[in-house]
């Protein structure tokens, strides 16, 4: 009985952290949509010009703590 119970809430648990992984994503994918469009004011980029970049520039810029920082509501003002 308590192996019946546990694996009900392992599943329970589970599901609900499917649906908010998806979720998640979602949204994620919402606000890169969103910057994206306001980001190029309904321009579009040449296919030509689209390429894949090295890996080595790519840690470049993710690597910098002063890209994009992450902070709290209340200091947030200070950032944009």
């Amino acid at each position: 009985m308590k192996a019946v119970l546990l694996n009900a809430l392992r599943l329970a648990a589970l599901t609900a952290l499917y649906f908010i992984c998806f979720d998640g994503c979602r949204v994620l994918a919402m606000l890169w949509e969103s910057a994206w469009r306001e980001g190029t004011q309904g321009q579009t980029i040449d296919p030509d010009r689209l390429r894949a970049a090295p890996a080595s520039r790519l840690m470049e810029l993710y690597s910098d703590q002063n890209f994009l920082p992450s902070v709290s509501l209340d200091e947030i003002g200070a950032h944009l």
